[in-house]
């Protein structure tokens, strides 16, 4: 795999384009991985996290919780020859591991405090649900702390079609009489009908600038809860070490 090849941003809405077409139309999960793992290793990703089960037998001591964490990375990474070439370069270039509640994460030194804010705003995701700009918003930063080198350009047009169609269903159910959902065959189509409608452009012109806006201010409490994000930090260098 290429670094031109890989994507990233909002699963399943990587490969999405402005028109609501797909360069391409199914990633597989040992695909998924794949790209995941060559993201973090040509530093397109800050880290890469993997959601288990982790919470399980909690009276074992040390040595046994990290065995279990070398057998879950090794579970993900040693699945065939090109997993096993990207393991090779992963420990070359020193990438640690580390387990935190229930997710195993591979990161390096540097991107610590990205992933430690990545993790404090995931627990705290609920917060940010109450309506469609703060959702944006939320999704907005955590995507681009794991993937700072995404353009806004590609991720607002994921965040359109992942996060800000859905929020207009009931909306254009009321006005127009149309359900989002099953009265059309693809996004292209839905994506017609709501520039039709002028939705796309108040998507451009009013949405974008107030999820930046909302952005902002969630820095803020970043800024403000410095010391409970520095206590995630202190969680994961406890359990870090490096890949092996």
């Amino acid at each position: 795999m290429s670094i031109k090849s890989l994507v990233y941003g909002l699963k399943s809405f990587e490969y999405i384009k402005k028109n609501g077409s797909f360069s391409k139309k199914y990633i597989s999960i040992k695909e998924q991985v794949l790209n995941d793992l060559n993201c973090l290793l040509y530093d397109k990703s800050k880290f890469y996290i993997l959601e288990k089960d982790c919470s399980q037998n909690n009276n074992q001591n040390n040595n046994q919780n990290n065995n279990k964490n070398n057998n879950e990375i090794s579970n993900v990474i040693n699945v065939n020859n090109n997993f096993l070439s990207i393991k090779d370069k992963l420990i070359k270039k020193k990438i640690n591991k580390s387990i935190y509640k229930n997710k195993i994460i591979l990161f390096i030194d540097k991107n610590l405090n990205s992933l430690c804010q990545y993790l404090y705003l995931d627990e705290r995701k609920n917060n940010y649900m109450s309506n469609i700009i703060s959702k944006l918003s939320f999704n907005y930063l955590i995507t681009k702390l794991k993937y700072p080198s995404l353009s806004d350009n590609k991720l607002f047009i994921q965040l359109f079609f992942k996060y800000y169609i859905p929020s207009l269903i009931n909306e254009i159910q009321e006005k127009y009489g149309v359900d989002l959902t099953l009265d059309f065959k693809n996004y292209e189509d839905v994506y017609l009908f709501l520039d039709e409608k002028n939705y796309v452009s108040k998507y451009n012109k009013q949405i974008k600038l107030q999820i930046k806006e909302e952005k902002n201010k969630i820095y803020i409490e970043l800024k403000k809860n410095k010391d409970k994000i520095e206590k995630i930090k202190d969680k994961i260098i406890k359990k870090k070490n490096t890949l092996k």
